[in-house]
């Protein structure tokens, strides 16, 4: 059955157009003045003089009239957005600055409201900056069909919530194809609550039949079966995402270099999402040189591979520089993409000798590095640019 499913699955694929406004928006003045936009953009809008004078470029505000932009700002506000949501909406999308409010805009919010966008978390605006368009589109004609499409065919509305957060290109195709994309993954074995379900939607919906028909060639010739393949999407539905060069290069290095067994990759499939020449290919290499140095044994490849890089880095390479006082330069240059041989008696060449002091306090600042990002990712929606600004230059000052 599931053989017979893969081979006649059907994807219908319709190329997203560029989304329009479903309201005209308000008219503007033709001799509206370049300062007052600018001015407007800076001082009520929150964006830098040079985003301002960008965004002035490309469209112009009616100065006689600015009660409606400043209404598009209210209301805003009200939705949670914070003034940097606020400045990267309108760098992306300026226009919704002239959308109507209480035909165009406040209807939107309603209805994303009523189906799972609450005010009360960051849903709504995780979406809108993934979709700023979703602003000026019309909802009512391009998505709420297929909300209630995928509604009537039983999937949850939390889940449609989610993938619209999520994926919210995904949603506005025509009906029917979603339609075909739920059964289909019915037919191989998902429930609409699975956790897999919205990623082998995501895959299904924007895949072509001829593509598909491709992927599964790929692995095929790499030795899966229909039935492994099934298997191994029903846990890691994200690997049909990737291009055929990319699973055929993935599978290659794992079985032909790494030599895996089939069985371990369909039990593992997480695997198939690593990068090779970021991730794998320098593990692999940091492995096979401490095994030939005696210092580690019996340690399964995928532990390796699959272990978190900070923890990777304390206990595979800061631990051994001693012994190996090269290790870190052979790591980093492979993840770099360097053509690396290290010389186990020798430290690599045209390379110093890294001391072990040295080499803790690279391993610590990298993990500082990645930290400081973490927490700049996590404030950057909180904090104005001139907020940032003092926040990187005092993370400067104290890496000093």
């Amino acid at each position: 059955m599931a053989n017979k499913v893969i081979r006649n699955v059907m994807f219908p694929h319709i190329r997203l157009r560029f989304l329009h406004s479903s309201g005209p928006p308000l008219p503007t003045a033709a001799t509206s003045s370049p300062s007052f936009n600018v001015d407007f953009l800076i001082n009520s809008c929150g964006l830098s003089l040079k985003s301002a004078l960008s965004v002035s470029n490309k469209f112009q505000l009616n100065d006689k009239t600015p009660q409606n932009p400043q209404s598009v700002l209210q209301l805003l506000k009200s939705h949670h957005f914070s003034d940097s949501h606020v400045a990267q909406l309108i760098v992306k999308l300026p226009r919704v600055l002239s959308c109507r409010i209480h035909d165009n805009l406040k209807p939107k919010f309603e209805y994303l409201d009523k189906i799972g966008f609450e005010d009360s978390d960051d849903k709504l605006l995780v979406a809108v900056k993934r979709a700023p368009w979703l602003l000026s589109s019309n909802i009512k004609i391009l998505l709420q069909p297929n909300v209630d499409a995928l509604m009537k065919e039983g999937v949850p509305a939390h889940v449609v919530e989610r993938f619209l957060t999520l994926h919210p290109r995904s949603m506005f195709q025509n009906p029917e194809n979603l339609i075909n994309a739920v059964n289909t993954l019915k037919n191989l074995g998902f429930e609409t609550t699975d956790t897999m379900f919205i990623h082998a939607f995501r895959v299904m919906v924007q895949m072509s039949e001829s593509t598909w028909k491709k992927k599964i060639e790929v692995m095929k010739s790499m030795g899966f079966s229909e039935e492994d393949i099934l298997k191994t999407f029903k846990r890691f539905p994200q690997f049909l995402a990737y291009s055929e060069e990319n699973i055929r290069k993935t599978l290659n290095f794992y079985f032909n270099t790494m030599k895996l067994e089939l069985e371990t990759i369909i039990v593992n499939p997480a695997l198939l999402g690593y990068s090779i020449e970021k991730r794998v290919r320098p593990r692999y290499h940091v492995l096979k040189v401490l095994e030939s140095k005696k210092l580690i044994k019996g340690i399964k490849e995928i532990v390796f591979i699959k272990i978190v890089e900070n923890n990777f880095l304390e206990k595979y390479i800061d631990q051994f520089i001693d012994e190996v006082p090269s290790l870190l330069e052979f790591y980093l240059g492979m993840k770099e993409g360097k053509s690396l041989v290290l010389d186990l008696e020798e430290p690599i060449s045209g390379i110093g000798v890294v001391k072990k002091s040295d080499s803790k306090r690279f391993v610590k600042r990298l993990k500082l590095d990645r930290l400081i990002r973490i927490v700049f990712d996590c404030l950057t929606p909180l904090l104005s640019q001139k907020c940032k600004l003092v926040f990187l230059n005092s993370v400067f000052v104290f890496c000093k």
